[in-house]
C-alpha cells in the first residue's frame, strides 16, 4: 500500500476512498502526534475547520470535528472558507492545528483532507508519515469531563479574512472605475472575494456564487473559463477572474477575453497560456514583523515546490521586519532561503525580484542573488544595513537616501536590470517579460 498522504493532503472519491471513518481516525491521530510532539504544551489545544461547499464535506467535517473533539482538541468551524483562508485563519486564531475539507479543483464526487500546523503551513511530511502510522492506535487514553473538546462556529471568521485581503493591498488602494467579472466556481469564494473586492470599489459583476453541493466546478471556474470569457465581451468588462473550487488556483482574461490560465509548463499563442509560478511575498503590514519560523518554513517549502515542478519564482520585496524574540531559531536556518535562490538559478530556473520599498538586511539579499531585478523609480532602495546598525556600528549618522547613495556609487546596474515609473507599471511590465519569455 501506498502512502495515504500526497503533495496535497489525502484526497479521493467521498464516502468511497474518503469515509467518515478515515477523517475520525486521521484526525484523533493527528492530535495525538501534535500532543506528542510538544505542540499543546501548556495550554488546551485548539483547531479550526473549514470546507470548500461540497456536499460530502458535511458528514466529513462532521467526523473530523468529532475526532478531534474526542481527543480533547477544541474546535472552531469556520464553514464555508477558501483554502488559502483556512490557512490565514489557522494563524489568526492562534490555533494549533487547522483542517481543510476539499478537492480544490477535482470534480464535485472528489474530497480532500488537508492538514495545517501553527502558523497556517503545511504540515511537514514526517509529521503525515507519524499520522498515518498512528492511525492503527485504538488503545489510547480518552480525555472524560471537562477534559474532552468543546465544538463553537464562528460567523465572523471569515470576515475576518475579509478584511485582511482588502488590508494586504495597503490603505490607498482603490479599484473604482474597474469593472470585474468574476466566477467563483460555485465555490469556497463566492461570498469573500466579491465582497473583498466591493470593499475596495470594484463594480463586480459575479458568476457561478450559488452553490448548492453539487455545482462546485461544473462547467465554472478555472479549468472551465470559455463562459467567462464571453460573459467580459458581453458587459464590456476591464478583467475577468475564474477561480476553482477552494480559489487556491485562477484562470485570467483581458477585456478582449484573452484568457490568461495558469496551467503546468504549458505555453499556447492562441489563448495566450503562461506559465505556472511560484510567487512569494512579505506583508509589511504585520505586527512584529513577517520573519518568524513560521514564515522561514512557509518560504522553504515553497522554493522546495519550485525547485521540483521548475517554477519561476518571482519575489516581491519590501522589508516586513523582524519578530525579535524568535530570530534565534530564524537566523542560521534562514540562510537556507538564499541557498535556494542560487541552486534554482543553477538549475535554470529563472528567479525574478520585483522591489517595491526598502530591502534592509537579510531582504536585500534576494534581489542581490536573483537573476532579474525591478526597481521603482523613486521607491526601491536596497541595502545590507540601514540608518539605525550603520550609528550602532559606526557612529555615523545617516538617513537611507544617504546609505543607498554610498551602496549606490559602483554602477546602479549592478543591482538591478530595469527600473519603472510605479508598482503597476512594475507588474505589468514582469508580467509581459514572462509572457514572451524574457523571464
Amino acid at each position: 500500500m501506498g502512502r495515504l498522504f500526497g503533495t496535497d493532503g489525502v484526497r479521493g472519491l467521498a464516502n468511497r476512498d474518503i469515509t467518515a471513518e478515515l477523517a475520525l481516525d486521521l484526525s484523533v491521530a493527528a492530535a495525538h502526534v501534535l500532543a506528542d510532539s510538544g505542540e499543546f504544551a501548556g495550554h488546551r489545544p485548539r483547531a479550526i475547520v473549514g470546507s470548500d461547499g461540497r456536499a460530502s464535506g458535511e458528514f466529513l467535517e462532521a467526523a473530523v470535528v468529532a475526532g478531534l473533539a474526542s481527543a480533547g482538541v477544541d474546535v472552531v468551524r469556520l464553514g464555508v472558507v477558501p483554502t488559502p483562508g483556512a490557512a490565514f485563519l489557522v494563524s489568526d486564531f492562534g490555533a494549533d492545528l487547522g483542517v481543510m475539507l476539499s478537492a480544490s479543483h477535482n470534480p464535485m464526487p472528489d474530497n480532500g483532507i488537508k492538514f495545517f500546523s501553527r502558523g497556517g503551513v503545511k504540515l511537514d511530511d514526517d509529521l503525515e508519515d507519524l499520522i498515518e502510522a498512528r492511525m492503527s492506535d485504538t488503545g489510547w487514553d480518552r480525555p472524560t469531563g471537562a477534559a474532552v473538546g468543546r465544538v463553537r462556529h464562528d460567523d465572523a471568521a471569515v470576515e475576518a479574512y475579509v478584511a485582511h485581503l482588502v488590508a494586504s493591498l495597503g490603505r490607498d488602494a482603490s479599484l473604482h472605475g474597474l469593472t470585474v467579472v468574476l466566477d467563483c466556481a460555485n465555490g469556497a469564494a463566492y461570498k469573500v472575494v466579491p465582497e473583498a473586492l466591493w470593499e475596495l470599489g470594484a463594480d463586480v459583476i459575479p458568476m457561478a456564487v450559488t452553490p448548492d453541493g453539487f455545482n462546485i466546478n461544473k462547467e465554472c471556474g478555472s479549468t472551465s473559463p470559455e463562459a467567462l470569457s464571453r460573459k467580459v465581451r458581453e458587459m464590456r468588462a476591464d478583467i475577468g477572474i475564474a477561480l476553482d473550487g477552494d480559489a487556491d488556483r485562477v484562470a485570467m482574461c483581458d477585456e478582449n477575453g484573452r484568457i490568461e490560465k495558469i496551467v503546468p509548463r504549458t505555453r499556447t499563442d492562441a489563448h495566450r497560456l503562461i506559465e505556472e509560478c511560484m510567487i512569494a511575498a512579505n506583508d509589511p503590514t504585520v505586527k512584529g514583523g513577517t520573519s518568524n519560523p513560521w514564515t522561514l518554513r512557509k518560504s522553504l517549502r515553497a522554493n522546495a515546490i519550485a525547485r521540483e515542478n521548475r517554477l519561476p519564482v518571482i519575489s516581491l520585496v519590501e522589508s516586513g521586519g523582524a519578530d525579535l524574540p524568535t530570530q534565534k531559531e530564524v537566523f542560521i536556518p534562514g540562510g537556507q532561503g538564499f541557498r535556494d535562490l542560487t541552486r534554482l538559478s543553477a538549475d535554470g530556473i529563472p528567479t525574478i525580484a520585483l522591489v517595491f520599498g526598502n530591502s534592509t538586511a537579510g531582504g536585500a539579499y534576494i534581489p542581490g542573488m536573483s537573476d532579474h531585478v525591478v526597481m521603482i523609480d523613486g521607491a526601491s532602495k536596497v541595502f545590507l544595513g540601514g540608518p539605525p546598525l550603520v550609528k550602532m556600528a559606526t557612529g555615523e549618522e545617516s538617513d537611507d537616501e544617504t546609505a543607498v547613495e554610498k551602496n549606490d556609487r559602483h554602477d546602479r546596474h549592478d543591482k538591478h536590470d530595469r527600473h519603472d515609473k510605479n508598482d503597476r507599471h512594475e507588474r505589468s511590465e514582469r508580467k509581459r517579460g514572462i509572457d514572451n519569455g524574457a523571464a
